[in-house]
């Protein structure tokens, strides 16, 4: 750790996961699953509202409406070609069956995802697919219904436990448009043995089978707690680290171990709040697993300016130190990827910064539309990490979201890893004199993609002036990043000297401007006040507005449906164009004014 500086020497040595555990076995013992709008997630927020003072950081408790949805009966046979029943859980906000249930064809449909219904007919029947984040169990529904199926049978990933999740795929709480698009075919889990079963019986003949499934949904109160500890410098400017407490089954691994990592950053950063140039705020959401996100969604609509104008980055923490994982795995928006890395190196040293790159390269670096993620529109950057298991294994255990998620779940090993990588990244985010990211790399991103697409769109949309642009931004961020340099390497020398000082600031603003201005158009298809649907398909890559360009060159020109999509694409390109410009604009601004 020859990287560490002293004050993160020290902060780190104080790090304990066995009071993380205290924690993790109080969450368990004494109140177990927590969904929102419950007794239970109200316990837990006095809980969490009690310790958090203990710890001496400010708190605040916000209650509101949050549409949210309870699970109740689920009942499976099998009609043709056996008769038998099959044990099943019921998913929250799914569209019940009536009363005397539904019944169809069942068809096998593999992971769920959009390639998988090529070839398919499922219009009118009844599909089966694998549990799995390709794409998450939301996407998985909301694309079953767009091919017309009338319900949804998932099959858990592993072990004898009947999973347990919700098929919400409307992010945060539904608006006059979007409350229309909530789910509307009923779906549940499955063991995965009854799921193998099930998969066979559909490869050699016709499956007939009946599903009746019910759950409540509607507006409850529920609450979030965030607590917060100021910087001494820079105290309006803060970092927000955050994960959901309201949590399925046994509760441990998603998410008492994410919450008690957060408590455990809380008491130590509050003894050395002296130490902190800057602010840290530790969000509690409550509305994520019923209500898909409802928490961290209300608080960035209700403090959008704050967050817009001072929050640095956003670390969301959700499900580490799970039993049997090793390896610490990174994802980030593109601006802090080297900045992320580069604290990899430093704290877990060089063999787990090659093995974070190796798994960025197998599982992706790009944070997804999942978690609580819900802070690309406003353009903060993302960063966040898990510990995974070896090559070879699944990325959950096969008790996630079930009865069977209890403390013996938990690996302190792992846990203590992930413990003191964040809280190197948010050292480094409140202290550093010039927030850690480049955009040289985003400037690379885009003009991959864009070349990409440029030779799959075949000239339907011509994209050579977007790619000059992204050219001249490369140039511009790399005069950027050369005076960050430059500032960091005298900020020593030159801290006091208010000239000085207010080109550190300059730089500083300019960094979260193009973080506002590029992530937007990286990582959503909507306009940054709203928020794209839950894992939706065609988010894992950058640019995702203006990927469909791919699908254009294979529609007939003539055709209403190639002109209808042109035009869209046309619309997205000029948003892409007109955030390079003013990314463009805003370093050439602040780059005049130092010099």
């Amino acid at each position: 750790m020859s990287g560490l500086r002293e004050v993160e020497k020290e902060i780190l040595k104080e790090l304990s996961v066995e009071e993380e555990f205290k924690h993790i076995k109080w969450l368990h013992d004494n109140i177990g699953q927590r969904l929102a709008g419950t007794p239970e997630e109200r316990k837990a927020a006095e809980y969490f509202e009690k310790v958090l003072k203990d710890y001496g950081t400010t708190v605040h408790v916000y209650e509101f409406d949050a549409f949210i949805s309870f699970p109740k009966d689920a009942e499976l046979k099998v009609l043709e070609p056996i008769q038998k029943s099959i044990e099943c859980s019921c998913y929250a906000q799914i569209g019940s069956t009536p009363p005397e249930g539904i019944e169809g064809e069942l068809i096998y449909v593999g992971s769920g995802g959009i390639k998988d219904y090529e070839n398919l007919d499922v219009k009118g029947k009844i599909t089966l697919t694998e549990l799995s984040y390709s794409p998450p169990r939301p996407e998985k529904v909301r694309l079953a219904e767009k091919f017309g199926a009338i319900g949804q049978i998932q099959i858990n990933w592993g072990g004898n436990a009947l999973p347990l999740g919700t098929t919400k795929y409307v992010w945060g709480n539904p608006t006059p448009e979007t409350i229309k698009m909530m789910p509307s075919i009923p779906a549940v889990g499955i063991r995965k043995a009854d799921g193998e079963y099930l998969k066979d019986l559909c490869k050699s003949q016709k499956v007939r089978v009946w599903l009746k499934a019910t759950a409540w949904r509607g507006w409850k109160k529920i609450r979030n707690v965030v607590a917060e500890i100021k910087g001494v410098e820079e105290p309006e400017k803060f970092v927000l680290v955050n994960g959901h407490y309201d949590a399925w089954g046994a509760a441990t691994t998603c998410n008492a171990t994410g919450n008690a990592l957060m408590l455990e950053l809380a008491r130590v950063f509050a003894k050395h709040r002296k130490n902190l140039k800057r602010s840290v705020r530790f969000a509690f959401w409550s509305g994520h697993e019923t209500g898909i996100m409802a928490g961290s969604t209300w608080y960035l609509d209700n403090f959008w300016e704050d967050i817009n104008k001072n929050c640095i980055a956003y670390m969301n923490c959700d499900s580490p130190g799970m039993k049997n994982t090793v390896h610490y795995a990174p994802t980030q928006t593109a601006e802090a990827e080297r900045f992320h890395l580069e604290t990899i190196r430093d704290v877990l040293g060089e063999e787990e910064a090659e093995e974070a790159e190796r798994l960025e390269s197998v599982m992706g670096k790009r944070p997804r539309k999942v978690g609580d993620q819900s802070f690309f529109g406003v353009g903060v950057p993302s960063i966040a990490g898990i510990t995974t298991p070896p090559p070879g294994k699944p990325p959950l255990g096969e008790w996630y979201h079930s009865v069977e998620d209890t403390p013996d779940k938990v690996d302190l090993t792992a846990l203590d890893k992930a413990t003191k990588m964040y809280a190197a990244l948010i050292l480094r985010l409140c202290n550093d004199p010039i927030f850690p990211f480049e955009f040289v790399s985003v400037a690379d991103e885009f003009l991959v993609t864009l070349s990409d697409l440029q030779e799959k769109g075949k000239g339907t949309v011509d994209l050579k002036a977007l790619i000059e642009k992204a050219k001249t931004f490369k140039v511009e961020a790399n005069r950027l990043e050369e005076e960050s340099r430059r500032k960091r390497s005298e900020y020593n020398k030159r801290k006091g000297d208010k000239k000085f000082e207010e080109s550190v600031k300059l730089i500083n603003n300019c960094l979260m401007k193009l973080s506002r201005t590029l992530i937007p158009v990286s990582y959503t298809t909507v306009c940054k006040y709203d928020q794209d649907t839950y894992g939706r398909s065609g988010l894992d890559k950058p640019l995702p507005s203006l990927q469909p360009i791919a699908d254009l060159a294979n529609l007939d020109p003539e055709s209403s449906e190639f002109k209808a999509l042109k035009t869209k694409l046309i619309r997205n390109k000029n948003r892409v164009s007109d955030a390079l410009d003013d990314s463009i604009e805003v370093i050439r601004d602040t780059l005049a004014r130092i010099c």
